[in-house]
């Protein structure tokens, strides 16, 4: 972000990704029997503290939002017609466990469910809707998306859209969920093990953002559509950014930090041009601690005034969900004057011979 620019990136919130915005969800079938498989793995073995997360927009009865192997965690909607979650695992008793509150089909609702110290609590757009006792479970079969249990009974499909599936292993408080649920989040936050975006657009494989590499593969062919979830991106990367200084050197990457530019004296004042890498972001910049000043992406920002010597530009870039950042700073040096020279020279009484030139010494 000598007459030198240097461009310090400083990342808040863990972002990692540099990636355009997409908006897409999976479209699931029942009829056609469609659902995602996902090997099993230790990281998705849940076990007493867990939380399950996801947007959903479903119609009919009985329709299973995720399960693994034999039941190890079994969440779904509207298993007696009444639209309420239901949550089943083989080592707890006494059946089903229900949500208070309803989940209306044909609208995007946003559902979850935390399991810490033996209680299970279900949200439904981030507040809470009822609690039950239930055992830990875990096992070593595979999990399925959109369909039940899938070594036996491999029924009971979703039907409709789903969209930011999130699986931790921690029991997110309900804040968190509150304050997250509408908005992505970082692919390396703590406790985070499977992250399912559905922004592939195309394709059969439903990739984890995570490390885990916990990918899904579309049985049966579910269909990718436009989402109509609301969720805010945290993306608040630049794709693009140049100066009127000059080249930056090295050539802009997101992930670098530094790059330098070099002017001379004469040069008074620069711009800078960002280009913002998601459409609903929003970007700022200011020069030596002044006030920041609004920049549209892809346009030169007003003129930064440049002193002789240091001067610190910074390019705040705010996400769509109004609370992730990222700055940008410029650090420019602009070069000392070379110029000796008198413009004008008189003494006190007489005249000089000959007359004054800031030629003539």
């Amino acid at each position: 972000m000598k007459k030198i620019i240097t461009i310090c990136l400083i990342a808040f919130l863990g972002l990692t990704t540099v990636k355009a915005q997409t908006n897409n969800a999976l479209s699931f079938n029942s009829g056609s029997s469609q659902y995602v498989s996902v090997p099993h793995s230790s990281s998705i073995n849940l076990g007493s503290t867990f939380t399950i997360e996801t947007w959903i927009n479903y119609s009919g009865t009985v329709r299973t939002i995720i399960d693994k192997g034999n039941y190890n965690f079994l969440f779904n909607v509207n298993l007696n017609g009444d639209n309420k979650l239901g949550f089943y695992n083989a080592n707890t008793t006494g059946g089903f466990k229900y949500s208070n509150g309803t989940v209306q089909p044909n609208t995007w609702t946003h559902v979850a469910i935390t399991l810490s110290g033996g209680t299970l609590t279900f949200y439904i757009n981030g507040a809470s809707s009822g609690t039950a006792a239930v055992n830990a479970s875990t096992d070593t079969n595979a999990m399925n998306i959109g369909r039940q249990q899938p070594t036996f009974c491999q029924c009971n499909h979703f039907n409709g859209q789903m969209d930011e599936l999130r699986i931790w292993n921690v029991a997110r408080t309900q804040s968190e969920l509150a304050a997250n649920y509408n908005t992505s989040i970082a692919t390396n936050s703590s406790g985070l093990v499977a992250y399912y975006k559905f922004d592939e657009g195309t394709g059969t494989t439903l990739a984890d953002a995570t490390s885990n590499a916990n990918n899904g593969t579309l049985q049966n062919s579910p269909t990718w559509v436009t989402s109509g979830a609301t969720i805010l991106s945290n993306d608040a990367n630049l794709s693009a950014l140049t100066t009127t200084a000059g080249a930056l050197s090295p050539t802009f990457v997101s992930g670098t930090i530094g790059y330098t530019a070099s002017v001379n004296n004469a040069t008074t004042s620069v711009t800078v041009t960002p280009t913002i890498n998601q459409a609903n972001a929003t970007i700022q910049a200011r020069v030596n601690g002044g006030s920041y000043a609004s920049v549209t992406s892809g346009s030169a920002s007003s003129s930064l005034s440049l002193n002789v010597g240091s001067n610190t530009i910074e390019i705040l870039v705010t996400a769509q969900n109004g609370t992730t950042t990222r700055i940008y700073t410029i650090t420019v040096t602009r070069a000392a004057s070379t110029d000796a020279t008198l413009s004008a020279l008189t003494i006190s009484s007489g005249t000089l011979s000959p007359a004054f030139g800031s030629a003539t010494i």
